[in-house]
């Protein structure tokens, strides 16, 4: 294999141990006609294209798919390895009509009609061989006329060109024909509305189900059996509460203010002494490594790393807590690949620390270092392969190896997990190396109470193509390694809540307002100004027959007596109308109250009255509910949706 020669398309590859690389920055200082030229001659110099190809993103391959077509396409549930064989195919036909003679031959039977049309040429189909000229950009005889009259339907599956292989007219005609039929038929794709709950098991496999548990419930790896409810509810708060105090820490650092500042202001102090680990609520199981060794991870939206515990591990804490489970051991696995510190993931792993810049020589492995307001891991970078709850295969991934992990004042929770599994975008990230669509979705079952004490509903995390459609976007601001939503309404029943407009619409400028939805917390948070309005509204509601009795710890409103029996039959619901006006979430009385002990009940938001730049929509809100994360177009989508339906 040569290196191939010409302008600035040859100095976009660079040689590798393996062979020739795409250099990411200079392929991004390409125009378009020049990234075309040069993945064209890479197809036509190199047997190993494919994995040449396989360096660019799905962004960077629809691009030139796009143009070698010249019409937009997209591509659901389509993986990378068949975007780029797709691209191949398109390369094929260009050197076919580069390379045959189209002139229309002297004994063609349309030879006497075509006399006096020059520049004429045919249809490359041998099954169609119609008469084109230069006006045509495509034969309106073939399959090709059957792709562009149904380009609305975007189905990747009807990329068809004109260079079928030889068969008869006829048949060539009917069998795209059947294949579009056919392919409308089998993509059925359920489009629902907002008020509706949907129960989906859809054929197509262009995603992977994860299994997941709220940290809670009797199925949980860490759930106590012997523990009262009073003391498991008040284990999920303070998790609650401190990964809202992280989320603060983290806001505040970004905007170069002193920590220590914080931790002397009272609002603070009891979350930063006594609130415990606070990562995340839900528990994710998959298989990693050729053995197929069972891994439970804390989910965390806003982490942009999969790690997980390897032998031999350490606890530098010196807690007495040790490691329990299962422990991941690298060396015992085949598909176990060391991972170098001049490797393109160790030099843009995203806000993971590695030592991509300390590395003395090039046979160094890649090491990381990511921290936590209560917890801190390190390790090398490797790659493995991962699997799915059903071993689904995902592909090899690279992840960090923990040889030493401290989690402050949680040690007994975490040796009972084995590391975090992030959702971030970033480059290291786990859904910007998956061979599927960058989307991931999940559905929360309902959250237990004191009269409810089981949570009622299975959890599930998609990675791919979501299994519940709903055409009902809003924009997705993902900032920080978070995402966030912008807030246009708020109604409780028939009445609009009149809070301070900067308080609900996000602002990339500020960073500021809009919603973070995530799921590490089961309480919600509402700005100063739209909390007033809003509890106000509820107390009015509720009326004089049910009595408020004094703010729980962290200032959420409580009411005396049960909420099964005193909340009015006719408490309305809750709207959050999100930016667009297309996309809603609507909170019944169990998104809105939770019972904490045999005579109480409480709101599920707090005041964000210290200070918060954003409000929080956690698990409670987001509850018996579908969401779907699309990171390539930036939106996400909720759904009511029933959480027991099976999402393999």
């Amino acid at each position: 294999m040569k290196k191939p020669v010409g302008g600035n398309e040859a100095s976009a590859i660079e040689p590798s141990p393996s062979g020739f690389v795409i250099n990411p920055y200079k392929y991004s200082r390409l125009s378009l006609e020049e990234r075309r030229e040069l993945l064209y001659e890479i197809y036509q110099w190199s047997d190993d294209a494919p994995k040449v190809l396989s360096s660019l993103g799905r962004r960077q391959l629809l691009e030139i798919i796009c143009a070698e077509m010249g019409k937009e396409r997209k591509y659901p549930g389509f993986t990378k390895a068949r975007m780029i064989e797709h691209l191949l195919k398109l390369f094929s036909c260009r050197r076919t009509i580069n390379t045959k003679e189209n002139l229309i031959p002297d004994d063609h039977p349309c030879d006497e009609e075509m006399k006096d049309k020059p520049g004429a040429f045919l249809c490359q189909n041998s099954a169609c061989r119609a008469v084109m000229n230069d006006a045509d950009v495509f034969c309106r005889r073939c399959s090709c006329c059957i792709c562009h009259r149904y380009d609305d339907n975007k189905d990747p599956s009807l990329w068809l060109v004109c260079c079928s292989p030889d068969c008869p007219e006829e048949s060539a005609l009917i069998l795209v024909i059947f294949v579009f039929l056919l392919s409308s038929l089998v993509r059925l794709t359920y489009t629902t509305d907002a008020s509706s709950t949907t129960r989906i098991e859809p054929e197509q496999k262009n995603r992977a189900a994860l299994s997941m548990t709220f940290y809670g419930s009797k199925y949980s790896q860490v759930f106590e059996p012997d523990a009262s409810f009073a003391y498991r509810h008040a284990s999920e708060l303070n998790m609650s509460l401190h990964r809202i105090a992280y989320l603060h820490e983290k806001e505040i650092m970004l905007s170069n203010l002193s920590l220590s500042q914080v931790r002397e202001n009272p609002a603070y102090s009891e979350v930063f002494a006594n609130y415990a680990f606070g990562l995340g609520l839900y528990l994710v199981e998959f298989y990693v490594g050729d053995e197929g060794l069972k891994q439970v991870l804390v989910l965390d939206t806003g982490s942009s790393i999969v790690w997980v515990h390897c032998q031999p591990c350490e606890n530098p804490c010196g807690e007495s807590y040790k490691i329990t489970k299962p422990i991941y051991d690298p060396e015992l696995s085949l598909g176990y690949q060391r991972v170098l510190c001049k490797d393109s993931y160790c030099r843009n792993p995203g806000t993971v620390r590695t030592n991509y810049n300390e590395c003395k020589k090039e046979v160094e492995e890649c090491e990381y270092q990511v921290a936590y307001e209560s917890a801190r891991s390190s390790g090398k970078i490797i790659r493995d392969t991962f699997r799915a709850s059903n071993l689904e295969q995902f592909s090899t991934i690279y992840f960090g190896c923990s040889k030493s992990a401290c989690f402050d004042g949680n040690a007994m929770f975490l040796a009972e997990v084995n590391g975090v599994f992030g959702l971030g975008n970033e480059r290291l990230s786990f859904m910007s190396q998956v061979p599927y669509e960058a989307q991931f979705s999940y559905c929360l079952g309902r959250l237990p109470d004191f009269e409810e004490q089981e949570a009622t509903g299975n959890s599930a995390l998609i990675i791919g193509e979501p299994v519940i459609e709903n055409k009902k976007w809003t924009n997705l601001y993902e900032e920080d390694g978070h995402y966030y939503v912008s807030i246009a309404e708020i109604w409780i029943g028939d009445k609009k809540l009149n809070p301070p407009k900067y308080e609900l619409r996000r602002s990339r400028t500020l960073s500021g307002g809009g919603a973070l939805i995530d799921t590490g917390a089961s309480i919600n948070i509402l700005l100063r100004g739209t909390f007033e309005v809003f509890t106000n509204e509820v107390n009015r509601l509720m009326g004089d027959r049910i009595k408020a009795v004094e703010r729980s710890r962290e200032g959420r409103p409580c009411y005396l007596g049960k909420k099964s029996s005193e909340i009015p039959k006719d408490f309305p619901e809750v709207r959050f109308v999100f930016e667009g006006y297309t996309s809603e979430i609507k909170l019944k009385y169990y998104h809105l109250f939770r019972q904490v002990d045999e005579d109480r009940f409480c709101l599920t938001f707090i005041d964000g009255s210290f200070k918060s730049r954003s409000a929080y929509l956690g698990a409670s809100a987001q509850q018996s509910m579908y969401v779907n994360y699309d990171l390539v177009e930036g939106r996400i989508s909720f759904q009511d949706a029933d959480c027991s339906s099976s999402f393999a």
